[in-house]
Order: structure tokens, then sequence, then C-alpha cells
């Protein structure tokens, strides 16, 4: 079966089987409808000059339009570039301006993410698009708008054989969060998606009686990859909501009680906080009881999260691995018992080494850099020719993830830091994860984060970081921090200082930005 039969496969097996539920504005879709909505989008594009090989960008919140712009791209085969709305201005403005799409869709809600310079350059042609969701609200913009009903209410499907899809066209370029550095566009061609979903799903088991609550972005990889394309290549169905928000952290269940949601997608930020604001007991209730897959990925697990997570709402989490450049990796599945701190086996057709800095093949249980063999490899960043960290020919070529980790005998897989924030203590190195884990296990922590800062003589310090639950403050438990990690952890991986902080730097996928926080703490101690 080629790429384009299985990506229609269940459209054909079961065009009216229930696949997208808008829970913001409460209407269920089939197969079938969001197939033919994605063939009104792609005719509307037509119709406004968009072409073969042209790059459309969209700035949207969670929404039907928006899940549906991925699909109208494949059916004009067009390369769609997502933007997350929290993104701030600058950072959209740097996008735009690197990856030159030919057009780019707002909506009156993300209008402020765009500068005077993006508005004023005639390279980018402007276009609101009023949402069904946003109806109401109104915006300051003078240009082009068109609103979702004239797109979908007065268009017909476009007559489009389905075999113009095209394996190998670019189908999204997804700029990188920019943890450490100016963020880099990764390129995808849709049979990446399609093969690595494959192999994910066949290992955790995820099919047609999956049906998933989505709170992730749609506008970055675990959204629009994890929660719309993935379920639409294996069978399963997915209600959308809004992008997961404090706010949204109080009515969380709320959507998988009233259309029956089975399976849910985390990442450890989104974990964090329902276990500080969610109080709903019918909806711990529904979770013990309804929840039959819990997925989290795409940030570090601190395993005492995991542990509060899963006794608080009765699931059982499995994690997995993957970057935004190579998709999913390994991957935790059930029946089989999780390991603290695994993130799975290898999918299958995925090769894993573990190396040491000579590039030598390191053994089981030996800790070091982890490089990934996989076809589903991205075509690369945009604008820039082969990538320093895809080593090889296209064929055998190697991806130096930049984390580092190590197999158990059982060939589970364990991420126990990244290169650039090992720290190295009197020519020691060191991992932060393992420290953060042991710190997590003290009861009113929160969240917690290592780095190291500079020391005249060992060139390196260990600094601990910490958000304390409410309530708390870290001089009422420094004490026991310290009597902890040193029980724990030895007088060399110790920490040898303690900060508080209210809120983390985060990226917009959720992960500690460390080379933020380093900058803080050294401009703190005026290193």
């Amino acid at each position: 079966m080629n790429i384009i039969s299985k990506f229609h496969y269940f459209l054909e097996k079961d065009s009216d089987r229930k696949f997208y539920i808008d829970v913001i504005n409460d209407k269920i879709y089939t197969r079938g409808e969001f197939y033919r909505e994605s063939l009104k989008l792609a005719g509307f594009l037509r119709e406004i000059g968009i072409k073969k090989g042209d790059k459309i960008a969209t700035i949207l919140p969670n929404s039907l339009e928006s899940a549906l712009f991925f699909f109208a791209a494949l059916y004009t085969q067009t390369t769609i570039i997502p933007l997350n709305p929290i993104l701030h201005p600058s950072e959209v403005e740097y996008i735009l301006k690197s990856s030159k799409p030919k057009i780019v869709f707002f909506t009156p809600s993300t209008y402020g993410q765009l500068t005077d310079n993006v508005k004023n350059d005639p390279a980018f042609q402007i276009v609101e698009l009023d949402i069904y969701q946003e109806r109401n609200l109104a915006c300051p913009f003078s240009g082009k708008k068109i609103g979702s009903e004239q797109i979908f209410q007065q268009l017909e499907p476009e007559d489009i054989d389905r075999n113009i899809i095209s394996e190998d066209h670019l189908f999204s370029i997804t700029y990188t969060s920019g943890t450490t550095q100016t963020p880099k566009g990764v390129m995808h061609k849709l049979s990446n998606f399609v093969n690595n979903a494959e192999k994910f799903t066949r290992q955790v088991g995820v099919g047609m009686d999956n049906g998933f609550y989505g709170v992730l972005s749609q506008a970055y990889m675990g959204g629009f990859y994890n929660l719309l394309l993935l379920p639409w290549i294996c069978g399963a169905s997915v209600g959308f909501g809004k992008s997961f928000d404090a706010l949204t952290a109080i009515s969380f269940w709320d959507a998988p009680m009233k259309y029956n949601l089975n399976s849910i997608w985390l990442v450890p930020t989104i974990m964090a906080i329902l276990l500080k604001v969610d109080r709903n007991e019918q909806g711990r209730e529904y979770a013990r009881n309804n929840i039959r897959l819990a997925l989290v990925g795409t940030a570090p697990l601190p395993i005492p999260l995991r542990k509060e997570f899963e006794k608080h709402y009765g699931v059982r989490l499995y994690e997995n691995y993957g970057l935004s450049e190579i998709l999913f990796v390994s991957a935790n599945s059930p029946p089989q018992p999780v390991r603290d701190g695994s993130v799975g086996k290898p999918l299958q057709e995925i090769s894993i080494s573990i190396r040491n800095q000579a590039g030598g093949v390191l053994s089981t249980g030996q800790e070091g850099e982890i490089f990934v063999q996989t076809g589903d490899c991205m075509l690369g960043y945009f604008g820039e020719k082969q990538p320093e960290n895809i080593q090889g020919t296209t064929e055998q070529s190697w991806f130096d993830t930049g984390d580092v980790g190590r197999f158990d005998e059982d060939g589970n897989l364990f991420i126990t830091g990244r290169k650039k924030d090992l720290i190295i203590r009197g020519g020691v190195n060191i991992s932060p994860s393992a420290i953060e884990n042991i710190i997590m296990e003290h009861p009113v922590i929160q969240q917690a984060a290592i780095v190291g800062v500079p020391h005249e003589i060992y060139g390196e310090d260990i600094a601990a970081v910490v958000k304390l639950k409410t309530g708390f403050t870290l001089k009422q438990v420094q004490n026991e921090l310290e009597e902890l990690c040193k029980q724990k952890l030895g007088q060399v991986r110790k920490p040898s200082m303690f900060f508080e902080i209210e809120e983390f730097p985060l990226s917009t996928s959720g992960k500690i930005q460390k080379i933020k926080l380093k900058e803080l703490l050294v401009n703190k101690l005026g290193k």
C-alpha cells in the first residue's frame, strides 16, 4: 500500500465514522465531512491565487479552521508554516522573514502578533480569517478579510483527485522552540509523518477505539502531528479544545466526559498544573474509570511527577521520546511494565546508538550521546544545506539528537540530559536530570531545574532552581533539600546553591529554557 492509500485508508473504510470534535463550537465531523471541508478550503486557496509549491503561514488559535489548513495544504500541494499564537511578535517576524510565505492568515485574536514590519512588507499577502469562535471579536485590520461562512457554507467541495497528493512534496516547515538559539525551520514531507505514525501506533496500540482529547497547540508538532495527522492515519478520533492554560485546567475533564473521550496526550507542564488547580472530583473519577490510554512526551518527565499524577488520577502514563527533526523514536507501550525514567524501546525500523565523545559505541548501561538512524528524518532545516547534526549519507545517516542517555539490559532507553546542559565540575560530567529527580522527591517541590554556573576553581558549579507549591518558601525547606541531596547524590553531584523562582522561563512546547535560566543566575551572582 502506497503512502496516499495509507493516508486515505480509514476515509475509504468508514467515511461516516466520527473523526474531529470541535469542542469549542460543540460540533462533530465525520471523516467524510472533515475531508469535504478541507476540499472547500483547498478550493478557496486556489481561488485567491495559491498554487502548487507556494508556502502558507498560519497564526491561528486551536480551531476547526486551523486543523483544516493542514489537509488543504495536501490537496493544493502547498507548504504550511504554522506559527504558535503565543510567540512574541519579534519571533513571528523572524520566522516570516526567514520562510517567506506567499500568504499569512491570522484571526482577530492573533492580529497583535504581527509587527508593523510584517504588515507593511509587500512580500506578504496578509489575510484576516474570521473563524467561527471569533465572530464577535473586532479587529482594526483594514485589509483583506474572509469569513469561515464564506468558505464552508457557500463553496462546494473541490473536485480533487486524491492521487494529487504527493508523498515527497514539502508538506510542512515547523520552527523549533528556540530554547538555546534562533529557531530553525524543520522541513518534513508527508511520507515521514505517515510512516512514523504507523510505527508508533503499532508499538503503542493506538487505533479506531481511541478518542483523544487535544489541548496542545495545533501550531506545533505535538498538536498537529500527535493529535491530528496521527489519529487520521490510524483510524482514531480527536476532540480539540482551546490550547491548555490555567483556566482550561479548571474544566479540563468537561470535554472528555461530554464526548466520551478515552485517551489523552499530555506534557509535564500540563500534568503539574492539573495537580495544582484541578479540583473536579467527578473528572478524577472519570479519568480513573474511562481513560484507557494516557501518553506523555515533548519534555523530560520527572519520576515523582509521574507517580503523583498516576496516583491522583488512577491512570498509567506511557512516556514517549522524539524530536521535531526525526519524529517519534521510542515509546513505552501497554501492557508492558514501565521502568522509572524510561522512554520505552525504539520503534521498529529505528536504530539508536549511544556513543562517547570520540564517536565510539558504548555498551549497555553506559551513558553517552544519543544518535538515531531513521527513515523519517527531516529533509533538513529551511535555508540550510546539510545540517551539522546529520552524519553520513542520506540512506545511512545518523542524527545527533543532542541528548544524553543509556540503555538498560532489557533495551529500554533512558534520557539523562542534554549535551549542552551537561555540567562539567572539576572535570567530572554531571547530568542534571538525575539531580532534578532527587529534588522532586521532596513533597513541596513543584518543579526543579539544575544548571551549571561559572566557578573559579571547578570550572562550573551546580545550581538548583526550584518552584515550590503554594504556601511554602525556600527558606523553610532548604535544609531538608540539602540533606536529601547529600544522602542520595554524594558530594560531587550535590548542588552548591539553591534558588527559588515563581515561574520558569518556558518554550512554546513547555520545556524549561535553561539557557535563559542560566543567564538569570549568572546576572544574579555577578559572574
